[in-house]
């Protein structure tokens, strides 16, 4: 896929978001994601759901800004079902990056209505 950049978006470094709240306590965890994401260049944070992934993950992110000519940009893949295809994280990806696919047009929820009423038909038989 070639991604191009929407009206508005050349000049943007970051996607993030201000915080309203401060992240107190955390700077030893900060110093050890971004130790990880200076070794590797994927890096991953799990954990338990609600245990602070994503705030970590993001304050990280918000240290280095000044440092990365492209800046720093979070996809959100939280909303994505187990059995998503290729083409739904790639244009996930794509939209938090900011970029759109320009070598096809995204058929979207009509071009997949016919295939769910032939699966519908075939159960049925």
């Amino acid at each position: 896929m070639r991604g191009e950049l929407g009206r508005g978006e050349a000049n943007r470094t970051t996607n993030l978001r201000a915080e309203l709240t401060s992240f107190v306590g955390k700077g030893a965890d900060v110093a050890a994601v971004r130790e990880l994401v200076a070794e590797h260049r994927l890096s991953t944070v799990i954990g338990p759901v609600g245990s602070g992934k994503t705030r970590l993950a993001k304050e990280t992110a918000r240290t280095p800004l000044g440092d990365l000519p492209d800046g720093v940009w979070l996809v959100e893949l939280a909303g994505i079902r187990v059995d998503g295809a290729v083409a739904v994280v790639a244009q996930t990806t794509l939209a938090g990056l900011g970029l759109r696919d320009a070598t096809s047009a995204w058929p979207g929820r009509a071009a997949r209505r016919p295939v769910r009423r032939r699966r519908r038909r075939a159960t049925h038989r």
